[in-house]
């Protein structure tokens, strides 16, 4: 019996040891890393408080707790110095922000982070200067717009300022952004509480960035205009509202906003979808409908390769991974828009085919801006092995429907794309 016991006791014994030991090395290494990084904090309250005097940090945070990205806080003479963790690509992003007793960033520095790139050290010192009324965010040298880099300095940032005011016991504005934008498209329309939804664009609206729709026709709809909202009911013009205004004021819309508003509303209000057979065009397998509006514009559903990472490699393909997207595009080909309405790519990366800002990428673009980007070239003609493609989409690459580091949801969506326009030459030729 002792003999049948033995591996079992062993293993057990080993698994004890090892752990063990892991427990040792943390008690000994844990305190050298927090000595480490309160080191680095303390080295850069004067890196961005330069001349502070008489630092103390605050025992208490409670004050605070609307801002958990806030973890420490030290006052001076002249001012604060806060200290903030927030996400990027991976977690502990770790910002110093020094603010003047005006409210005003004196500077910022990352002390730690664990990003993909290391591009944050590009966006130390670019927010001096910088309240809670005027910041935003700024991008990273050499990233992309959709950079999560770029976000979490932007979220430490501004978690920062907010944190500040309420020290100072001023009335703080806690929204963020898209929580302000989705608050004045309500003022815009005189409603209240309601949701809105960006609506999927058939038709090329000139002037007009975007049309946000509520679940009743009844309410109307609000127009993107600059960097205004400006609401519509029965065709008219009513209000118009700073998309990002704090304070959500209404203004009578300019003469330019009331014209492509209403125009905009009349192309939004006409646009109908008419489907077209596709099975005898000898289209590719990864078009899945066609539809034709009757002002002559294209619609077209579309699937294409996704992955995933999983147990350190990577997953191709299936109907857990595939991307689907519709895209609308202009007789001449252009696009007018595009949405992603499933998709199961890789989180923080992969993901990206899903957000606005990657739908902007591609709004506009002809068939011939994403061929030169000459990302399509990396997929195999006739070929189901996606390990023949090894090149790495670089962080500093921008274009249409390009995901820094998503390599093949770039390259596979891209391809889609192109295959999408494929469909509209087509189609046209055959008129």
């Amino acid at each position: 019996m002792l003999e049948k016991l033995k591996p079992t006791i062993v293993l057990t014994s080993i698994c004890l040891v090892v752990a063990l030991l892991l427990s040792g090395i943390n008690i000994f290494t844990a305190p050298e890393i927090a000595k480490r990084q309160n080191a680095a904090a303390n080295e850069a309250l004067l890196e961005v408080l330069p001349g502070g005097t008489g630092f103390e940090k605050l025992e208490s945070l409670e004050q605070l707790a609307a801002f958990p990205a806030v973890t420490d806080v030290w006052r001076a003479n002249e001012g604060y110095v806060f200290k903030t963790v927030t996400k990027g690509y991976a977690n502990g992003f770790t910002l110093m922000i020094g603010i003047d007793n005006e409210g005003k960033i004196v500077n910022t520095k990352c002390i730690s982070s664990n990003e993909t790139y290391g591009l944050e050290g590009s966006l130390n010192g670019s927010y001096n200067n910088a309240t809670v009324d005027t910041v935003g965010k700024i991008i990273a040298a050499g990233a992309t717009p959709n950079s999560l880099t770029s976000a979490a300095y932007y979220d430490g940032v501004l978690a920062a300022l907010q944190a500040y005011g309420t020290l100072k016991g001023e009335a703080v504005d806690t929204r963020t952004p898209e929580q302000i934008f989705a608050d004045n498209l309500n003022v815009a329309l005189g409603t209240e509480g309601k949701k809105f939804t960006r609506w999927f664009a058939t038709e090329s609206l000139s002037g007009v960035s975007a049309v946000y729709l509520t679940d009743s026709s009844e309410d109307g709809v609000v127009m993107l205009i600059g960097e205004a909202l400006v609401g519509v009911k029965s065709g008219t013009a009513q209000l118009a509202v700073g998309a990002y205004d704090k304070t959500g004021a209404t203004t009578a819309p300019t003469s330019d906003q009331r014209t492509a508003a209403e125009e905009a509303y009349a192309a939004y209000s006409a646009s109908s979808l008419t489907e077209i057979t596709i099975g005898v065009n000898g289209f590719k397998s990864n078009v899945l409908k066609v539809s034709k509006t009757d002002s002559g514009n294209y619609v077209i559903e579309m699937v294409t390769v996704g992955s995933y990472h999983t147990k350190g490699e990577h997953v191709y393909g299936g109907e857990n991974t595939n991307i689907y997207f519709t895209v609308s595009i202009t007789p001449d080909g252009r696009v007018i828009d595009v949405i992603t309405t499933k998709q199961g790519e890789s989180k923080n990366y992969g993901d990206a085919c899903a957000k606005e800002y990657f739908y902007e990428s591609i709004r506009g673009a002809s068939r011939e801006e994403i061929l030169d980007l000459g990302f399509s070239t990396l997929v195999p003609e006739e070929s189901d092995d996606y390990s023949v493609i090894i090149d790495q989409i670089p962080s500093t690459a921008t274009g249409p429907a390009v995901i820094a580091g998503a390599t093949f949801t770039t390259v596979y969506y891209q391809q889609a794309l192109l295959d999408a326009f494929d469909v509209v030459i087509a189609l046209e030729a055959s008129n």
